[in-house]
């Protein structure tokens, strides 16, 4: 989730999975057209459900987890329960 426009990025609020950069992103999403706005400070509740074969782009083994930077801004972020299966 990504809540900053960087020179890469399409907007300042879309989603996107970085397998190697950030600034080359597997997949990304605005989510300017929903009513999904990641700069409101409600709490999001999202799940990620792909129709890649995942495993043809991804090793069998790799290290999961999650980044953030605001360059200057400041931004909470908080992850309350993660599942992955």
């Amino acid at each position: 989730m990504d809540a900053f426009k960087n020179e890469w990025d399409q907007d300042g609020n879309h989603i996107s999975i970085d397998t190697q950069s950030v600034m080359k992103s597997l997949a990304e999403k605005s989510l300017n057209s929903s009513k999904i706005d990641l700069k409101s400070g409600r709490s999001l509740s999202s799940f990620l459900n792909y129709t890649i074969k995942i495993s043809e782009i991804i090793p069998r083994q790799i290290y999961m987890g999650f980044t953030a930077a605001t360059g200057t801004l400041t931004e909470t972020c908080q992850l309350v329960d993660w599942v992955f299966t």
